[in-house]
């Protein structure tokens, strides 16, 4: 139930459903929550951390359309001619390539490949340590 005449606390339907629909409409959760009749987002992480009506799963499916709603973006700010400064426009990009490495690195993350060369091959070391456990310290 929501307390007093302050924010709203309880886990709607109405209320998950404009949340998420925002979230993966793009928006971030700081600009939703400036909304006076919509819960401030302490309580929309405690709703994910306590799976308040399954909401955990929706907030995680929104959070992924969010994603790729970014992905968009980046293809509109690209296809973008001369309507603003091309310094702005990098940072924009930047900004939302950086989140996606963050948001989904399976997807839009830095691809890792350890390997040598070679003249300079990679070698693996293990240390083997017996330990006496009838030996005191």
């Amino acid at each position: 139930m929501s307390e007093g005449p302050g924010r709203p606390t309880d886990c709607t339907p109405e209320v998950v459903g404009e949340i998420c629909g925002r979230l993966a409409s793009g928006e971030s959760l700081r600009h939703i929550c400036q909304d006076d009749h919509l819960p401030e987002t302490a309580t929309i992480y405690r709703w994910v951390i306590e799976d308040r009506e399954g909401f955990s799963d929706q907030y995680a499916k929104a959070r992924r359309s969010q994603a790729l709603h970014w992905a968009e973006e980046i293809l509109t700010i690209g296809d973008e001619e001369n309507k603003e400064d091309t310094q702005r426009a990098r940072l924009r990009v930047d900004t939302r390539k950086w989140l996606l490495s963050k948001v989904l690195p399976k997807v839009y993350g830095d691809k890792v490949t350890l390997a040598g060369d070679s003249d300079a091959p990679l070698e693996v070391m293990v240390t083997r340590r017996i330990v006496n456990a009838d030996a005191k310290d």
